[in-house]
């Protein structure tokens, strides 16, 4: 029942790659003060907080996703194009999109806090780390893939399409 992307996972490392660029980048290039500054009169999220978001927001799809490659048996080439779940992936990436007409709220478990600037883009770059690791393994589940493959070929979208596009 899984839609076909045009993605591969060979891209979407490459995806992983310049993503973990474009926020290394920010977080050489601004303050700690420009990190935890809030636009929208405190109403939004300041770049931090947005980093934090993603750096919880992969670690908890990460915790579901990893148990169910380790059991995975299939071997799929790096160079396949990745199978998703369909409507609810397509659900999913309007709701986060800049452009998003009806915003959904962030769970509570992958909302920022108290927020470290430093603290927050080094979660983001080992999310990335694992990230990469998995689509790099070479035993890849064809039995999963609509369940694991879904969020990961959605998070190099989300993870830049966030609100947090609006810095970038």
């Amino acid at each position: 029942m899984g839609v076909e992307t045009q993605r591969t996972r060979e891209q979407l490392v490459g995806d992983f790659t310049e993503l973990g660029e474009r926020f290394a980048a920010l977080d050489r290039n601004y303050t700690r003060e420009q990190l935890l500054w809030r636009p929208e009169a405190a109403k939004a999220w300041c770049m931090a907080e947005c980093v934090e978001h993603v750096a919880l927001a992969n670690a908890a799809y990460l915790a579901k996703i990893q148990p169910a490659i380790s059991r995975a048996h299939a071997v799929a080439p790096m160079s396949n194009p990745l199978r998703i779940g369909g409507w609810l992936s397509g659900l999913l990436l309007k709701s986060i999109s800049p452009q998003a007409e009806r915003k959904l709220s962030a769970p509570k478990k992958i909302r920022p806090l108290a927020v470290e600037p430093s603290d927050a883009f080094k979660k983001l770059a080992a999310s990335h780390f694992t990230i990469i690791s998995i689509l790099e393994t070479k035993a890849q589940p064809r039995s999963v893939s609509a369940r694991c493959w879904n969020f990961i070929e959605v998070l190099p979208r989300s993870n830049s399409q966030m609100s947090c596009a609006r810095f970038f």
